[in-house]
Formats: structure tokens, sequence, C-alpha cells
């Protein structure tokens, strides 16, 4: 069982290490294992390591699934790599957001919703920039830094600027976007842009950031040097990293 148990560790730390050249990898929410994203395509390992599901892509994750795109659609597969469902499509998605029941598909000026209960779809002002999924909600960051929020309708948010990001944690959903010279946080799930944080912007500003329980918050700068966190009352503090 050690034998074993140290060849998953060794599978692990050669797909962790792949990850700084080829790729990046994300773990379902669900602890049930983890998605290797590389240029060619997308591999699926369980928590222990076991190769469960190697494909082409593009590939786009949800909470529990992997929402598939390809010509025809969008399936959702599990890491097991059963057909949770399909969702025909007329168009080749730019971005795609599933919470593993519902997606929205966008492209540079359309946009579907689909679920077991409804399908719609709807125009974009703007061409879209970023996409995270909360709670069966659909939040499209477009490129004027604008927020349209797409469930049982279709809701703008006003925020403006230059688009940085968009994420989904288990509790909210944050983007960013740069006015002048400041980068600002906002909270946006709840019908309105919510601040959260800013802080200066640096040039060629690429800066991933990450959402936890309790909409917290906590950015990166891109030389890792410092890092914010916002929690609770939204005190912001800063760590070594």
């Amino acid at each position: 069982a050690v034998a074993v148990s140290r060849i998953y560790f060794f599978v692990f730390l050669v797909v962790l290490s792949a990850v700084f050249v080829w790729g990046q990898v994300a773990v379902f929410s669900d602890g049930s294992g983890y998605v290797f994203f590389s240029g060619g395509g997308v591999a699926v390992y369980s928590i222990d390591g076991r190769l469960m599901y190697a494909g082409g892509g593009p590939a786009y994750l949800g909470p529990t699934c992997l929402a598939l795109g390809a010509g025809p659609g969008v399936s959702l597969v599990t890491f097991r790599n059963e057909l949770r469902v399909f969702y025909p499509l007329n168009f080749t998605p730019m971005l795609v957001g599933t919470d593993c029941v519902a997606v929205v598909a966008v492209n540079q000026s359309l946009g579907v919703y689909i679920s077991p209960e409804r399908s719609f779809r709807f125009s974009l002002a703007a061409p879209p920039f970023a996409l995270a999924f909360f709670r069966g909600v659909g939040y499209v960051l477009d490129a004027r830094g604008d927020v349209w929020a797409v469930g049982r309708n279709v809701s703008k948010i006003a925020v403006g600027g230059y688009p940085v990001g968009a994420v989904s944690g288990p509790d909210c959903v944050v983007v960013s976007v740069v006015r002048g010279a400041a980068q600002y946080f906002y909270r946006v799930d709840r019908g309105a842009a919510e601040l959260l944080a800013s802080r200066p912007a640096g040039v060629g500003l690429s800066v991933p950031f990450h959402v936890g329980l309790g909409c917290r918050l906590a950015v990166a700068d891109g030389l890792k040097k410092t890092a914010v966190a916002v929690d609770g009352n939204y005190t912001i503090y800063g760590t070594s990293t």
C-alpha cells in the first residue's frame, strides 16, 4: 500500500510539474479529482492520481464536471467520463460557464442560456472577456467592463473600465476592472456592483485572483511579492508570498 501511495504521489508530482511548462491544473470542488489543461486538450485524474479521462479541448471546468465544447454543442461530462447531458448549439462558443446543470455559452455578440427547465438567446453589447457561474446564473464580463447576469432573465450590472477577469466561489462572484491608474474588485452577484477592494494598477497587468468561502478575495501581483486578502468586513491586509 505504501508503494502504491508513492506511485500515486509521484504521478501527481509529474502532472504538477508539467503544469508549469504546458498548462494548468484545477481541482473539482467536491474533491473527487483534478483536471490538467494544456494546449492539446484535457486530462482528468482521480484525487489519488489515476487517469480517468483524456480528450481534446476546448474544455471548461464546472464544480463536479467538464463542459466539453464541440461543433454541435456542449457536453457535460463527469470526472469519470460519464455523460451527464448534451446541449446543442448552432455556433462555436468563445466562453462557456456551467454549474453542471445549466450552461451559458457566448461568442462575440451572441449568447445562449440552457438548462433543463428553459433556454433562451441574448445579445451582447460588447465582446465577452470572461465568464463565471454562480448558483444557476452566468456572469459575463464584457470588453467594456460591464457584467451581464444571465439566469431567469438577462440584466446588466454597470461597472465600466478595462476588464481584467471574473471568478466565482461557493458564496459570491467577483469581477475586476481597471480604470485610470487603479484596479478595482467588485462583488456582482447581488444585482449591483459592490466594491470590495482596489489597488494601483501596474503596466502589463495580469493578475489571477481567487474567491473562497464567505466571499473572501485573495489577489497576488504578477511578481508574486505581495498579496492582498479581503474577508469579513472587507479588511484589507498584506501577506508575503
